[in-house]
């Protein structure tokens, strides 16, 4: 393995040689403790550092179950949800010949610890198997986020840099200590704050919005890139 202190491997020069995958999704509710079924999926690819597609596509669900909260935070309207819905299969069988590409690494923003969960309720609902081949190629922005607000550095090995996400995506999981955290942080680590921290123009009308939390969690990713030492090492892909 070349040391990333060479800077032969950093990503911020290599990342054009890679194909992404930043997805997002909306649910009918803010837990996944009382079940949560995903029914709206943004996401998009990158391949030679261009865009190459961009979807925000609607799951038909005949007993879906809006809570209060998720509506109101996501704008959710029954008249735009039934006009736009699809056959969930048909989306997530054309979503995950994206997702389980073994060449294709994909971004989530806390979705370590969230939209991969919503996922595998999306193919239990369908009544197929778990599969979590597609963690290894997994990077959330949000632990890159803490990170860099705490001015820590990834650790060189895959190994080590998943279980180090975790971590930073559970750094807050605690409510005896939420507060002494957030201030070592020196605010919030939403989406939203990280973009405006980071100079990114952001819609506040467009937030949670599936394809719209996806751009701009690639563009949070794309400024962290020059700000972390991030290698193709961490990408997962052999």
């Amino acid at each position: 393995m070349i040391k990333k202190n060479t800077g032969e491997n950093l990503l911020r020069y290599h990342w054009k040689d890679y194909k992404f995958c930043a997805y997002d999704y909306e649910t009918e509710s803010l837990n996944l403790a009382m079940g949560n079924l995903p029914w709206e999926i943004g996401y998009m690819t990158m391949e030679n550092g261009k865009e190459t597609r961009a979807y925000n596509r609607n799951m038909l669900w005949e007993d879906l179950k809006m809570s209060a909260d998720a509506a109101r935070i996501t704008q959710f309207s029954w008249a735009n949800y039934k006009a736009k819905a699809e056959d969930p299969r048909l989306v997530l069988k054309e979503f995950e010949e994206i997702l389980y590409d073994k060449n294709t690494v994909n971004l989530t923003y806390n979705g370590l610890n969230f939209d991969i969960y919503l996922h595998q309720l999306w193919r239990k609902k369908l009544g197929l198997e778990v599969d979590w081949s597609f963690l290894a190629r997994s990077i959330d922005i949000l632990a890159l986020s803490r990170a860099y607000l705490l001015g820590l550095e990834p650790p060189e090995s895959w190994r080590d840099f998943f279980f180090w996400q975790k971590k930073l995506i559970n750094y807050m999981s605690d409510d005896r200590t939420r507060k002494a955290k957030k201030s070592n942080l020196g605010g919030s680590t939403t989406l939203k704050a990280m973009a405006k921290n980071l100079d990114i123009r952001v819609d506040d009308s467009k937030t949670h919005q599936g394809l719209y939390d996806v751009q701009l969690t690639w563009q949070v990713f794309e400024k962290l890139l020059w700000k972390m030492e991030l290698t193709t090492e961490h990408l997962g892909i052999k």
